[in-house]
């Protein structure tokens, strides 16, 4: 949900913003796998793309804040971002 409002384009959030939408490494295989199938890089990554999501949420996209917010560089953050395909480019 998170990302829906992150990566939004403001208006209403429908059925056809839902097709429209990639899927995510995390909708995939660790999506439906329990948190003790999950190896701990798998949680860590997965609890990192997490409070990424809803500091770019926050931040209406703002990168910069979010990376304030996280208290990470920028460039760390849009390192991040393309780690787990969140990045515009």
């Amino acid at each position: 949900m998170a990302r829906l409002v992150a990566l939004s384009s403001g208006g209403e959030i429908g059925p056809q913003t839902l097709s429209t939408m990639p899927p995510t490494p995390a909708a995939g295989a660790q999506a439906n796998r329990s948190n003790e199938e999950m190896a701990l890089w798998e949680r860590l990554d997965a609890f990192e793309r997490e409070q990424i999501e809803q500091a770019l949420a926050a931040t209406g996209g703002n990168q910069s804040e979010a990376a304030r917010r996280l208290r990470i560089s920028r460039s760390s953050f849009v390192d991040r971002l393309k780690k787990y395909g969140l990045s515009s480019s």
